[in-house]
């Protein structure tokens, strides 16, 4: 993977490293995972919010140029 520039596959990935790799990012948590350069092989299915409590209406919208999809009624409050 290292020729074409491609992180590591996310299950070989251990929690504490997983939790490195992104520590003090700034940006979107979609767009983060989906940069294979991170973490190769996630992308919009992985990655996109699929709130189990279904609050709301879906929105959609457009992330490191992908669509995404999310319910904004799930996600925490900006500071």
């Amino acid at each position: 993977m290292r020729e074409k520039e491609l992180g590591s596959d996310p299950l070989d990935v251990e929690a504490h490293s997983f939790l490195e790799r992104f520590e003090g990012r700034k940006g979107g948590v979609s767009a983060a995972l989906m940069n294979q350069k991170d973490l190769a092989g996630i992308g919009n299915v992985y990655s996109d919010e699929r709130c189990p409590r279904g609050n709301g209406e879906i929105r959609k919208i457009k992330a490191a140029g992908r669509t995404l999809y999310y319910y904004p009624a799930c996600l925490p409050k900006a500071r």
